[in-house]
Order: C-alpha cells, then structure tokens, then sequence
C-alpha cells in the first residue's frame, strides 16, 4: 500500500513539475551581465544578429545589444530565416568555449 501511495505521489509530482516549467519564464539579461559564474544556467538575452553562419544543421550567431556581444550557437534544424542584422531572442545555456563565454541556443524567436 505503501508503495502504490509513493508511486502516485512521484507520478503526480512529476506531471506537477513539468506543468510549473512552462508556466516559467527567463528574465532577459544584457550581454554585459553574464559572467563565468552563469555557465551551466539557463538565460535569454534580445539583441541584433551582427553575424550568422549556416552550416547544415548548426547555425552559428554573434548577438549584439547594447552592452556588448556574444557568440551564439543553435544545433537543431531553425524553420525561422535569420538574417544579419534581425532583432532576436535567444533562450538558451551558457558555456566556456576556449575561454570564451557562449550560449548553447534552445530557441530563438525573431522579433518585430
């Protein structure tokens, strides 16, 4: 009985948590305000894509806002066209990449 009861109770956890996550929203950062004790969170930042490399299935972007820029890198096919100079938001993780700070992309929206 006991263990029918802990099993519900992490099931419905489980649901409960995953309903919370999308309910979530980052808060938008500048590019000036990440910092190497940032990597391995999650973070959006909006700015302009000041330089954009397709290559197949791995879009590589440097953002630009008006603190400073980042490198950008998404590796999943994006049904969006980006292009330089479009005002974007990026969601996504940070990373140290030969000693510079970058960010895994999850999503980037364009925006108008």
């Amino acid at each position: 009985m006991l263990t029918k009861i802990c099993t519900i109770s992490a099931v419905l956890g489980t649901i409960l948590l995953i309903l919370i996550m999308d309910k979530i929203e980052l808060q938008t950062s500048s590019i000036s305000k990440i910092n190497k004790e940032d990597i391995n969170k999650f973070i959006k930042i909006k700015g302009i894509a000041s330089k954009v490399i397709i290559k197949g299935t791995v879009t590589l972007l440097e953002i630009e806002d008006k603190s400073g820029k980042i490198e950008v890198i998404l590796f999943k096919t994006n049904k969006i066209k980006i292009n330089k100079g479009s005002f974007l938001e990026v969601e996504g993780k940070i990373a140290l990449q030969e000693k510079s700070l970058i960010i895994y992309a999850d999503s980037i929206k364009i925006i108008n």
